[in-house]
């Protein structure tokens, strides 16, 4: 029932709603996924402008390395004093035509920094990807060999960078970039920190996404995305540049939608007030069924309480009849059932009654000079032939015998309902304990027994009227589910309150009223 309910009000409310929305937001999404697009377009042609830029500086660079790496001679101190005057060259090989290395060389004749660069060359040196393809000598047609080149290889903290040039004897001289001084002299050529607009930044960040530099007044947040990306050419080609663009800037360049608004907000209110009905109808109309359905319940419940009392006072009542005269311990046993149900029913009756005067409003304690020990061992002595049938040990520790004022009926039905769900639900422990105590106007009683107990996700569910516990705790007792729900308000009516206590095992349920002294008026 409710779910076809429910259906029915979404076809009926939500979805013309929905459809009439869907049409008026697809004109203003297509009008900002326009300008959107050119959006994007102006964002990544800035980004191919300062591209563009880095690589004719990358050009510049190559012909000094170039020019740099003509060798006046290949005399070794010669070659190491060229490397001194030239900034830009951090180390240089020159392999012979046979592949045996001419420089650096090799040995205790080489510098650290140059078994250090051999070092770095190691993976290398064999590789096409530092000498190119191997000559055709033969004249097959096979691939050209290169002339010169860029070789990218990463070693432990980033980047290198390394060009190399063959000449017509087959020789290859290779110069290493210097990356330092080259990213020094690249930051020269781009924008100033601070400039641009104070809505953007661009970031050129290594293939680890760290920042190399950047420029731009715009702040990105810790976990915001660039809004456009370019890869830088070769060698740089690990490299790329980001755009990023502040969120209130980039919406504003969107449009803000002005034009539907009033459509928008329309719809809107008409939505809230559609869905709001919707809303309430749905839960009154659930609210309805499950009153309903609790009453039905309540009244079977009852009805099947009522009953099984009854007949067993019946039953009983007839086969003592038979022998009265002979009264023995059968005969005993049987009284004491009778009376034992007949407390049964009286408290079942004394709980529906009061829960009726709850609903209607007119539920009061009338508080008079009692003592709260006599009270609970009244209780305790009317459970007494059903406890020991059930093979519960009652333990009672007094500790309230003080006269004070308090309603002993409610206080009674309080501790009543108690013991009994211990005889439906906890009788399996084979233990009952109650103590009492009396404090500076407030008395305690506590109840706690050795059975399953109740899980602490439904602790305060089993206080709500007509709650039961759907497993096998309740399995085969019967009850009508208020017992708990009129002892807690009886509770509060004396100005206190029941509680479930955490931990076990067992339950453990604490009892609190503020009572007066025998010479105070309540």
């Amino acid at each position: 029932m409710h779910k076809r309910l429910a259906l029915i009000l979404i076809l009926v409310v939500v979805v013309p709603i929905g459809a009439v929305t869907w049409l008026g937001m697809r004109v203003d999404v297509e009008q900002r996924q326009v300008r959107r697009q050119q959006q994007q377009a102006r964002l990544h042609g800035r980004l191919a402008e300062t591209a563009e830029r880095i690589a004719r500086f990358v050009a510049g660079r190559q012909q000094q390395v170039e020019t740099a790496m003509n060798l006046p001679s290949l005399d070794v101190e010669a070659i190491r004093d060229h490397l001194r005057a030239t900034p830009t060259i951090g180390q240089l090989f020159v392999r012979n035509a046979d592949g045996t290395m001419a420089f650096p060389p090799r040995g205790r004749q080489a510098t650290e920094a140059e078994r250090s660069f051999v070092l770095r060359l190691r993976e290398l040196w064999n590789s096409a990807a530092l000498t190119g393809p191997p000559r055709d000598e033969g004249g097959t047609g096979g691939e050209a060999a290169a002339d010169s080149g860029w070789t990218t290889w990463y070693w432990q903290s980033g980047l290198h960078l390394l060009f190399w040039r063959r000449d017509g004897s087959g020789r290859i001289v290779g110069a290493e970039i210097d990356r330092v001084r080259l990213l020094s002299d690249l930051v020269g050529e781009l924008p100033a920190t601070f400039a641009g607009g104070p809505a953007e930044r661009i970031a050129l960040v290594d293939a680890r996404g760290e920042i190399l530099y950047q420029w731009g007044v715009h702040e990105p947040a810790p976990a915001e995305l660039p809004r456009a990306e370019r890869t830088l050419p070769q060698p740089l080609a690990a490299w790329k540049l980001q755009i990023f663009v502040s969120p209130a800037a980039f919406d504003a360049a969107l449009g803000d939608g002005s034009g539907g608004i009033g459509l928008f907000a329309g719809i809107a209110a008409l939505a809230i007030a559609l869905l709001g009905l919707a809303l309430w109808l749905y839960r009154d109309n659930t609210r309805r069924i499950r009153e309903t359905a609790r009453r039905v319940g309540f009244v079977n419940q009852v009805s099947h309480e009522l009953k099984t009392p009854l007949t067993n006072i019946r039953m009983y009542a007839e086969l003592l009849e038979r022998d009265v005269d002979e009264l023995g311990p059968e005969g005993r046993r049987r009284l004491d059932i009778i009376v034992a149900e007949s407390q049964r029913l009286s408290r079942l009756i004394g709980n529906v009654l009061t829960f009726s005067r709850q609903q209607r409003k007119v539920l009061k304690v009338r508080p008079r000079p009692a003592c709260l020990d006599d009270v609970v061992a009244d209780v305790l002595e009317q459970f007494a032939p059903s406890l020991r049938q059930h093979g519960v040990e009652v333990r009672f520790e007094r500790g309230a015998a003080e006269r004070v004022h308090l309603d002993p009926d409610a206080v009674g039905q309080v501790i009543g309902n108690l013991v009994s769900n211990v005889e439906k639900y906890a009788a399996a422990g084979g233990q009952l304990d109650v103590r009492t105590a009396l404090n500076e106007g407030v008395a305690t009683v506590t109840i706690a027994d050795a059975g399953p107990g109740v899980p602490e996700r439904q602790a305060e569910r089993i206080f709500e009227p007509f709650y039961r516990l759907e497993d096998a705790i309740t399995e085969g007792a019967t009850g009508t589910g208020i017992g708990l729900a009129l002892a807690r308000q009886l509770a509060r009516l004396h100005g206190g309150d029941l509680r479930l206590l955490p931990g076990g095992p067992g339950a453990r349920f604490e009892l609190q009223i503020h009572v007066g002294t025998e010479g105070e008026t309540s």
